[in-house]
């Protein structure tokens, strides 16, 4: 081999070696990022639910429909207790295999209904630090 193409198979080499290891860096922290997301209202929780598997909520809000949670955490932010009312039957309900995790909530919902369901095949559903409050949401004359 010449002096020449060693010098250029060492610095093709280094090059691709300062490369990969960028590209490594921003991979991870592209992987790290999509494990969790914060969400403040109803619709970014059920555009969140498809894409994280933990869900960070920092403010309050009313349900529109059931969210079905497997192999999910919901959380309140460090330092806040938001308020989640359920307009359904069912605020929250646990599916599947997977460990269901409800954290540091205030959960409002109908005295009729379940406002937490379990209905996990093999899978486990936690709550933990979690008020559960049932009042009646219809008004009388």
């Amino acid at each position: 081999m010449t002096k020449r193409t060693q010098k250029f198979r060492a610095l093709f080499l280094a090059a691709l070696m300062v490369v990969s290891v960028f590209g490594a860096t921003v991979g991870f922290a592209g992987t790290a990022m999509a494990d969790s997301a914060t969400v403040s209202t109803d619709s970014e929780l059920d555009t969140e639910l498809s894409n994280v598997d933990e869900i960070i909520i920092d403010d309050s809000f009313t349900l529109d429909s059931k969210v079905t949670l497997d192999d999910k955490t919901i959380k309140a932010a460090p330092g806040t207790t938001p308020t989640i009312t359920s307009s359904d039957a069912t605020a929250f309900e646990a599916q599947g295999t997977g460990e269901t995790i409800i954290e540091g909530l205030k959960i409002v919902g109908d005295p009729d209904n379940d406002v937490i369901s379990d209905n996990a095949e093999t899978g486990t559903l936690t709550i933990r630090d979690t008020e559960i409050v049932v009042e009646s949401t219809s008004s009388t004359n």
